[in-house]
């Protein structure tokens, strides 16, 4: 298991460093010229106020990587999935209900759900409106979305 998906209290922080961490690795997926310039025992080094030093062997992460994504696209969307879901689990415990949280929380339910907004009632299938508006600044979450993809469509990475 590589430092980056251990859970502690900066797991926030430790999120967003293994997304971008691994946005440092897609070139390597997908163009054998550049994975040969790796030597083994090269690592990418950061350093966060809150997540301190961390050390990643580049090979490790690029053979983790080649395993689960199949083109630079799906690595992106796949990532980004995982940034959105991740950081609402470790906040999930203060949502208040107020616009910005209940769009946070529809983004990770698209995100964990197929990258998919989803209204519809399981046992019925009809759209349920939204209990409480979703809205960040100028960007609104609506049963309008419904089938819409998250990443991509809705969040243009």
């Amino acid at each position: 298991m590589l430092k980056w998906q251990l859970s502690d209290k900066s797991i926030f922080y430790n999120n967003i460093l293994a997304f971008f961490t691994a946005l440092n690795e897609i070139p390597a997926l997908f163009d054998p010229k550049y994975v040969t310039t790796i030597k083994t025992n090269d690592s990418i080094n950061l350093e966060g106020k809150t997540t301190g030093k961390n050390h990643f062997k580049r090979l490790e992460l690029i053979e983790q990587m080649k395993a689960k994504f199949g083109s630079v696209k799906e690595a992106v969307k796949i990532l980004g999935q995982q940034l959105v879901i991740s950081c609402y689990v470790s906040v999930e415990d203060k949502n208040d209900k107020s616009p910005e949280f209940e769009f946070f929380r529809h983004l990770r339910n698209g995100c964990a759900h197929g990258n998919k907004f989803n209204f519809k009632d399981k046992k019925t299938g009809r759209i349920i409106p939204l209990k409480n508006e979703a809205k960040w600044e100028s960007f609104k979450i609506d049963t309008s979305l419904q089938d819409k993809e998250v990443i991509f469509a809705f969040i243009a990475l």
